[in-house]
């Protein structure tokens, strides 16, 4: 059996136990160390007993004035025409000295209980006393970019992949931490390049399959991630995180069953919070209510004090109509998260939904005394007035916020707002020209499309009523 296999073998524990180690307990990490430990005990046995072969073949080259024996990657064996003297010897193996793996060794162990910030000089020292130590310049590269230095990463874990190769067991760990340390400075388009040198390389290598189309997923690119996170999915169908990301691929573009069916097998997988709400939302948006409504209120038992759940039980209650348990609802959401203005701003859509205008108004003004920027509170200010007949006022709302907003979206949801307006004053014209100046703010507020429809047909028959 090839010796490499053995490497590759403690090579792959010690690539798991550092992926186990983001998310383990202090009793898991005690455990985890006394791993490492058994794989540095493996790890010198096999160096004790190449250093005996290397002894034995320098004895035989000695006795018998053989010619040094080099071995080529492909494993066969070459000679080397120079003989062997003190002046003349080729470099066959690098052999890392006994301090240099001390000091790595001590890194390693900061490295393996998070400290990254301690384990930076020794790694420094390792490489600087041993430039060809790649292993211990991979680690440092690692851990600066724990810490934030993403420049010094940068540079080191660049340094040791120009000295390795596909076939060495941290090329596709040094790719990996390329491919990561760019992601995180949200330079996606290089990511994915050393994402996908790992799917190429070493196909098996954990999250590769995550990660590369997490680069896809992050420029919004969801139908080139589908098939990249299936692959993942088929080497690892308990991958819940996988399953999330594809399942909100899916739902970006509109196949909600697809969707439902791999947020559903992720939430089953992981009962996390963020995968049920998405689940949920998918529920919403094709109609199935109550399913939605019996996910939220499972999640709620498992996450009382989450104030997002409470949040979108309070709206699904608004679409039934049943506004006092929304209103219960949004209050403990509130409570949950006081600094949530979205949360206020659901109060008072409540208040206006059920009638109660005046403390909608309340409650929108309380909003438009802390809101920054003012948006929310001027909607639901000019909303509140609307219901109370004070156009005027409800106008100028509306038009301050247009003034104060400079986002195309915002100004594309207040142009909208005002279009109602004009519509609810039955001043046609001027309410077409608003929902048209809210398409060429937002062009996905499709509400706008569909009132244009309408209000073209109304003018239109108006035209030919008077014409005749």
């Amino acid at each position: 059996m090839s010796s490499n296999y053995y490497f590759d073998d403690l090579f792959e524990k010690l690539v798991q136990i550092h992926e186990s180690l983001d998310t383990a307990s202090v009793e898991e990490k005690i455990q985890l160390n006394d791993e490492i430990s058994m794989i540095l005990k493996e790890g010198d046995d096999i160096y004790k007993q190449w250093m005996i072969l290397q002894e034995y073949v320098e004895i035989l080259n000695n006795e018998y004035k053989l010619t040094n024996h080099k071995q080529n990657q492909d494993g066969s064996k070459e000679l080397n025409e120079t003989k062997l003297s003190a002046t003349n010897t080729n470099t066959v193996y690098w052999m890392a000295d006994e301090d240099s793996v001390a000091k790595f060794r001590k890194g390693l162990g900061y490295f393996d209980l998070l400290m990254f910030e301690n384990s930076v000089p020794y790694f420094k020292q390792t490489v600087e006393q041993d430039p060809n130590f790649i292993m211990a310049r991979v680690y440092l590269g690692i851990s600066y970019m724990s810490i934030g230095k993403e420049k010094e990463a940068e540079q080191e874990l660049k340094k040791a992949l120009l000295f390795s190769e596909p076939h060495d067991p941290y090329f596709a760990l040094t790719n990996h931490a390329i491919g990561c340390l760019y992601a995180q400075t949200k330079q996606y388009d290089l990511s994915q390049k050393y994402f996908e040198q790992v799917v190429e390389n070493a196909p098996d290598f954990k999250n590769a399959y995550f990660n590369l189309g997490a680069t896809h997923y992050n420029r919004k690119k969801y139908t080139a991630a589908i098939p990249i996170f299936m692959q993942g999915l088929e080497s690892n169908q308990n991958d819940w995180e996988i399953g999330f990301l594809l399942g909100k691929c899916y739902l970006y573009t509109l196949d909600f069953k697809q969707a439902i069916y791999h947020l559903k097998r992720s939430y089953d997988l992981s009962l996390k919070t963020v995968v049920g709400l998405s689940l949920g939302k998918a529920y919403e948006l094709t109609n199935q209510l109550e399913m939605a409504n019996q996910l939220y209120l499972q999640l709620a038992d498992l996450h009382p004090l989450d104030s997002q759940i409470q949040y979108r039980i309070a709206w699904l209650s608004i679409f039934k109509e049943q506004y006092n348990i929304a209103k219960m609802k949004i209050l403990k959401a509130i409570t949950l998260d006081p600094e949530n203005k979205t949360y206020a701003f659901t109060l008072g859509w409540i208040y206006l939904q059920s009638g109660e205008s005046l403390l909608a108004e309340k409650t929108f003004q309380l909003l438009y005394n802390h809101e920054q920027p003012k948006f929310f509170a001027l909607i639901g200010l000019s909303k509140a007035y609307t219901l109370q007949h004070q156009y005027d006022r409800a106008y100028q709302y509306l038009i301050d916020g247009l003034q104060q907003n400079k986002e195309k979206n915002y100004l594309g949801i207040l142009a909208y707002h005002l279009g109602c307006l004009w519509l609810e004053r039955k001043d046609y014209k001027k309410s077409l020209n608003s929902f048209k100046a809210s398409l060429n703010y937002s062009p996905k507020i499709i509400e706008s499309s569909f009132y244009i429809q309408v209000l073209n047909k109304i003018i239109h028959r108006k035209v030919m009523k008077t014409c005749s």
